[in-house]
């Protein structure tokens, strides 16, 4: 006879018959399991009004199914001024999450800004795989360094932006062999347009190479 067991009640019934509160709250984060949320929402109050920063943060980035790792809950420490000559307290929750897990698209947009054009660090968290790639993270950083976009819009799948950068820096082959690697048709004809106010040269090599061209992606 096979027993199950509702997950759901587990911590309702720690809190209401057993009357241990902490222990529930412990199980709760360590098993990932529903039921404590006012708990955790009650502490994770009073250690702001503490302004216990990086524990309410820490708090934040462990709560069971990252109930309080919400937009919310970004734009409450945005909200926080940073202490004179402390750290911002976005900046813990951020640091909180990438311990133990891998920023979302929008927590990375939001790190990003936070981080102010600090590029070492947005390549360090990159190439530690601590950052979600996405097309407005790439946009954002393509003024700082066009070469990290270039990375972020490939790992985001970004294609028309991959080969937008490719052709303005000139570099076609490896153009052609990223269209074809990706089985990518660009719409030439937009992107030559917008090649030529930013780089005419390269997109003169581009309607030669085109008209040259045997690969099936050139139509």
């Amino acid at each position: 006879m096979a027993l199950t067991v509702n997950e759901r009640s587990i911590i309702p019934y720690m809190i209401q018959q057993l009357k241990d509160q902490s222990l529930a709250q412990a199980l709760a984060i360590s098993a990932n399991l529903p039921g404590a949320e006012i708990l955790i929402q009650t502490q994770f109050q009073q250690l702001l009004s503490q302004r216990k920063y990086p524990e309410a943060a820490k708090l934040a980035s462990v709560a069971p199914q990252d109930y309080l790792r919400t937009l919310n809950t970004i734009n409450l420490f945005k909200s926080i001024p940073t202490p004179p000559g402390g750290v911002s307290p976005l900046y813990h929750y951020f640091m909180a999450i990438i311990e133990k897990d891998v920023l979302t698209d929008y927590e990375s947009l939001e790190f990003a800004i936070l981080l102010q054009g600090r590029k070492e660090l947005i390549e360090k968290y990159l190439n530690e795989e601590k950052l979600t790639s996405s097309e407005a993270l790439g946009d954002l950083l393509y003024p700082l360094d066009p070469g990290l976009a270039l990375k972020i819009y490939q790992n985001s799948g970004t294609k028309n932006k991959v080969v937008a950068i490719l052709a303005e820096n000139n570099r076609l082959d490896a153009l052609f062999e990223y269209i074809t690697q990706e089985d990518y048709i660009p719409d030439w004809m937009q992107l030559l347009s917008g090649l030529v106010s930013i780089n005419s040269p390269s997109a003169s090599s581009l309607v030669l190479r085109l008209t040259k061209s045997n690969n099936t992606k050139v139509n």
